[in-house]
């Protein structure tokens, strides 16, 4: 055929390698054809979840702060009910005692991992409908066919791409119970997006070694946010190369991996990818090389971890227009008032409810603001509890 329309064909083979094959033709023009462009499906989805499910109730299960904060963000801002668990212990708990329309579930969690909770939780005959989609970054079929074989239905990558993320969640949501959309109550404090955000998120863009763009992406754009998360997640993990170094030292490279892993997998969700990248390197060679390989790998985590706190040093955080310390005082008392009780009964509405507040809180009450902050963006609702008591004198 390529002979009679003016070519040649052949092939290239390489012993061990495989082979090529090639063809050369005359072609004439053809008349253009106009595709149409694409559709972008992701604002349709988000649109549909909050239309039809918002209120609906799921539950979210990650043992990974970053990870399960930045689902958490994503799963309310369509309106949907996040309750959350740290392991699959607290997931069979919380799903035999509350009907859920959805489970995500991670795979590699302490105490007990996400196959072992599926499988309990599908031991009980009134959990066969319930959908539980498997949170994994691995893409092999092997493990696909574990997560299966323990009765998941479905699989969400990570780290997560929220076009994706919402995709998989709108095909796995019960269809018979479309919900009225709520509208929030006159008495909840409203978010507020800062009007001019630009200058951040270009000094954002700016640090070398992060997809800054992908980060802000899983935060819906927000970047005073996302430069939170990034504060956060060093902060959750500037003890790791010690730690990992004492490991060593100790022969304990099983945990090596783990703080690896973890790592990892928080440095994704943010698109950190030198970090990402170091963590990997280090998480692959465990047990294969030499300890002075892995004190390379190491160090080299180190370096990348070191580079972004550099980064983020010359950052000044964005915070509300200045006011009055007294307005700024009436303005978050009165929105601490609504959050007690919501800390007495571990409600994870806490979280959404003081993104945009935190800078008025710091402002006002100092490094009792920020712990506070702290103990809430660690979900340590006990010790939060606790501040507040210590901080404020509120109606019984």
């Amino acid at each position: 055929l390529a002979e009679l329309m003016g070519g040649e064909a052949g092939v290239e083979s390489c012993l061990g390698q495989g082979s090529t094959f090639w063809f050369t033709a005359w072609l004439s023009y053809g008349e253009g054809i106009q595709l149409e462009p694409p559709q972008i499906l992701t604002h349709d989805i988000e649109t549909e979840l909050t239309t039809q499910h918002s209120g609906a109730h799921v539950l979210l299960v990650d043992d990974n702060i970053i990870n399960r904060e930045v689902a958490f963000e994503l799963l309310t801002s369509v309106g949907l009910t996040v309750d959350t668990a740290v392991n699959g212990k607290e997931a069979v708990d919380k799903v035999a005692s509350t009907a859920y329309a959805l489970v995500l579930m991670d795979i590699q969690m302490p105490e007990m991992d996400g196959l072992q909770a599926t499988q309990l939780i599908r031991s009980k005959a009134v959990n066969d409908t319930l959908p539980i989609l498997a949170m994994t970054a691995n893409v092999f079929s092997e493990d696909r066919q574990a997560c299966k074989e323990v009765g998941m239905n479905d699989f969400v990558a990570k780290p997560v791409v929220p076009r994706d993320f919402f995709s998989t969640i709108s095909q796995w949501m019960p269809k018979n119970k479309v919900l009225e959309k709520k509208v929030a109550s006159e008495d909840s404090p409203s978010s507020t997006v800062p009007n001019d955000q630009s200058s951040l998120h270009q000094q954002l863009a700016s640090i070398a070694g992060i997809n800054a763009q992908f980060g802000l992406n899983n935060v819906q754009n927000n970047a005073e946010r996302y430069l939170r998360l990034l504060h956060q997640f060093n902060r959750i993990h500037s003890d790791d190369i010690k730690k990992m170094n004492d490991h060593l030292v100790n022969q304990q490279c099983d945990e090596v991996r783990k703080l690896a892993h973890n790592l990892k997998g928080s440095a994704g969700t943010l698109g950190l990818t030198q970090i990402q990248d170091a963590a990997i390197a280090l998480e692959n060679q465990l047990g294969n090389d030499s300890d002075d390989n892995i004190t390379h790998l190491i160090e080299q985590v180190s370096t990348a971890q070191h580079l972004l706190h550099e980064a983020l040093a010359h950052i000044v955080e964005h915070t509300t227009p200045k006011q009055s310390i007294d307005t700024d005082k009436d303005e978050i008392q009165a929105i601490l008032k609504q959050l007690k009780p919501l800390l007495d009964r571990g409600d994870t509405q806490v979280n959404s409810l003081m993104h945009d507040f935190w800078p008025v809180l710091r402002r006002v009450y100092g490094d009792q603001g920020k712990r506070l902050e702290q103990q809430i963006n660690d979900y340590d609702y006990q010790m939060a509890s606790a501040t507040l008591n210590e901080l404020f004198i509120l109606p019984k």
